[in-house]
């Protein structure tokens, strides 16, 4: 009885390499190797096996990466430097069935932080779109990607923010002002303002709004009526009338401002009356018009008469004047002692006396004629021994002269 050698093929299907069961590790495909079971048929001859193998090839592969301050890998791990060491095993990843190994060649790039620092007057509008209207050092703005590695960019936002300076320019003008802005206003205001940009100690714009009270200044109107000519008080003298002329109080007025006077002068021209008048001496005080002319009058004087009216000039009388002085003379009477009493003019006298008889428009001038009498009386024989009696060199028709 003859029983065949039991002939089998072991197809097997390895990867990267395989440890037979003759203790061979192939790492190839072959269908060569041999293998011989002694006795090992069922029918007590050997069972000879024949290896068909097919070697695959363990896919290695590399996950190249880029990362941002850290990565957490397909391991589990997060990996916060570059390195090119990790590796990760798919179990029968690859598409021949075997297993599929990852090395991860990793570079690690930071993210880029930066500090913005602001200076700002009033707010700042800033790149989140926030508008911040105080100092402040928390709000941060990423810009995705924009750093030069390709990382974000981590912006800080350091902000000062300082203040406007705002003003008041109060003032007081006279009918106008044109204040810094270049415009002139003619009327109280508290509206308008002016920026001096960059005018303040922190740097910031500086606002100054304007107060302004305007006042007006005075006119008024003098109004003159005079004579021949006027010295007004601009110290300038008019001859003939005007409503031209000003004379400008400075700050005269009540509310500071200056007041303007404008003259509205009418001049109206005297006239000249030549006269002469004789006065006799006796006739001082002497009125003449509204004039009157006292003891201190001398002959011949010169006098200019003002005859004032209420609606028109003076009339002026050049007045001469020759003043006549009275007849003085003087008459010495004597009588016996019994022919006293002596009657003149109506007057009884009975002693030794003297006195003056005025005669009115007696002399030759039509003035007055003043006469001194001295009356002296003798007893008996004296009247022989009188050498002389003096008499008047003019006795008045009107006077009767008794000498016995």
């Amino acid at each position: 009885t003859v029983n065949q050698t039991a002939m089998g093929i072991d197809l097997l299907i390895a990867s990267d390499s395989l440890t037979w069961i003759d203790g061979v590790t192939y790492y190839t495909s072959t269908i060569t190797p041999t293998y011989t079971y002694v006795g090992g048929a069922a029918n007590g001859c050997d069972s000879v096996v024949t290896l068909h193998l097919t070697v695959n090839q363990t896919p290695i592969g590399i996950d190249e990466q880029l990362a941002c301050d850290s990565l957490t890998w397909i391991d589990g791990i997060t990996y916060y430097a570059s390195t090119n060491t990790p590796t990760y095993t798919y179990p029968a990843g690859a598409a021949n069935g075997c297993d599929s190994i990852v090395t991860l060649h990793l570079t690690v790039n930071n993210t880029a932080y930066s500090i913005d620092d602001q200076i700002v007057c009033d707010n700042l509008t800033w790149i989140d779109g926030i508008t911040y209207y105080a100092s402040t050092n928390t709000p941060t703005y990423t810009y995705v990607g924009g750093a030069a590695n390709g990382c974000d960019s981590i912006v800080t936002l350091h902000l000062t923010v300082n203040n406007t300076a705002y003003g008041i320019d109060e003032l007081i003008a006279c009918d106008s002002l044109t204040w810094i802005d270049g415009i002139t206003y003619y009327i109280s205001t508290n509206t308008p303002t002016y920026t001096y940009v960059g005018g303040a100690a922190n740097g910031c714009d500086s606002i100054v709004t304007l107060h302004l009270t305007v006042n007006n200044t005075a006119y008024g109107i003098d109004e003159q009526i005079v004579c021949d000519s006027l010295t007004w008080l601009d110290g300038i003298t008019y001859y003939a009338s005007t409503n031209i002329p000003t004379y400008t109080y400075v700050g005269g007025a009540a509310n500071g401002c200056d007041s303007i006077v404008t003259l509205h002068l009418i001049v109206n021209q005297s006239y000249i009356i030549e006269d002469t008048l004789t006065i006799c001496e006796n006739e001082l005080p002497y009125t003449y018009g509204d004039t009157v002319f006292g003891i201190e009058t001398t002959s011949m004087s010169v006098h200019y008469i003002h005859n004032s009216t209420a609606l028109a000039c003076d009339s002026i009388t050049l007045l001469t004047i020759e003043l006549v002085p009275s007849s003085y003379n003087t008459l010495d009477t004597i009588v016996l002692e019994n022919d006293l009493p002596l009657w003149m003019n109506g007057v009884a006298y009975s002693t030794d006396t003297t006195f003056a008889l005025t005669f009115a428009g007696a002399n030759d001038a039509g003035c007055d004629s003043v006469v001194t009498t001295m009356i002296s009386h003798l007893h008996g024989m004296e009247w022989f021994s009188l050498q002389r009696v003096r008499k008047v060199s003019y006795i008045p028709p009107q006077m009767v002269w008794i000498v016995l």
